[in-house]
């Protein structure tokens, strides 16, 4: 997984959590990857990119939280 916000690179390369029979999967649970503040000019415009380099069939769930 990538994840850039405008052109600021928070992530590059890293791996996705696996899920977990029973784990819900929300805010600050044991899928949180990414927890930052970006301030200034890099403020409107996240870019996730997931990458799958197998043949297997792979299930992405994804949430963005964005607070003020």
């Amino acid at each position: 997984m990538d994840f850039n916000v405008n052109n600021a690179e928070f992530s590059k390369n890293a791996s996705v959590s696996a899920l977990v029979t029973g784990e819900p999967f929300g805010w600050n649970g044991n899928y949180a990857m990414n927890d930052m503040v970006t301030t200034g000019q890099v403020r409107n415009r996240p870019v996730i990119t997931f990458t799958n380099g197998t043949a297997a069939t792979r299930t992405i769930d994804v949430a963005v939280f964005i607070g003020g």
